[in-house]
């Protein structure tokens, strides 16, 4: 399935478009609820599951293989800069294919990565009815081509390191969908986060090479810590 988006004159709707551009938003995933065979403790599904019985027998009669699936929120906006451009550092960038002539015509900012895969309505007859959500969001041109840049990254390794393609979404949808600013901030407090356990790891590492002895300890709160390590260490490394 593709979106077509194309902008006309205010008033003119058969003017010619003065830009379009053409997205596909179509997916292939399996849907939660179509992973895991779902069986009811009790014999009877609870109060409210009667109305998905309809949606339940028609996904399962395709099975747990990925559908084609769209999305429940797209964004389309502008792709907008206020200072003077220049033609030639837009070619060194990779943009020469937005300059015509004495022109320089700026695609449209279309996100079809604001909704995680897990949210996407599957294509299938006799499904739900299908609802898109569109949203006007406008970026600036240097946050829009990190935006691409850092797409491309991860789309290279995807193919070239066999990243996964939900982790991939993933980082895709916290740099595409949010604003920088949420961005630094995300990573200020993951920083700090991180400078903080170092603190406490060396401390702590200090602490028992200048122990001489375990007077003052308690040998079973010290025997309990170390039981509950194991226990998380063991438990990080299934998940």
């Amino acid at each position: 399935v593709f979106l077509h988006a194309f902008v006309v004159p205010h008033g003119r709707p058969d003017a010619s478009p003065l830009r379009h551009e053409v997205v596909i938003i179509s997916r292939q995933v399996v849907q939660p609820n179509r992973r895991v065979h779902k069986e009811y403790l009790l014999g009877a599904p609870p109060a409210g599951a009667d109305s998905r019985r309809e949606e339940e027998a028609a996904e399962a009669a395709i099975g747990a293989h990925p559908v084609a699936s769209l999305p429940k929120v797209v964004e389309v906006g502008f792709v907008a800069e206020p200072r003077p451009l220049n033609r030639t550092g837009l070619r060194q960038q990779g943009l020469d294919r937005y300059v015509q002539g004495k022109q320089i015509r700026l695609p449209l900012a279309v996100n079809t990565l604001v909704s995680p895969r897990d949210e996407y309505a599957p294509l299938v007859k006799g499904g739900k009815p299908l609802s898109l959500e569109l949203r006007l969001r406008s970026l600036g041109l240097g946050y829009w081509t990190m935006i691409q840049q850092f797409v491309m990254a991860f789309d290279d390794a995807e193919k070239t390191m066999g990243l996964n393609q939900y982790d991939a979404d993933s980082f895709k949808q916290m740099i595409g969908g949010s604003s920088p600013w949420k961005i630094i901030l995300v990573y200020s407090i993951a920083f700090l986060h991180l400078a903080f356990e170092y603190l406490a790891f060396a401390s702590d590492i200090s602490f028992w090479r200048a122990k001489t002895s375990f007077e003052g300890l308690s040998s079973s709160s010290v025997t309990l810590q170390a039981c509950s390590n194991v226990i998380m260490f063991f438990y990080v490394q299934e998940q």
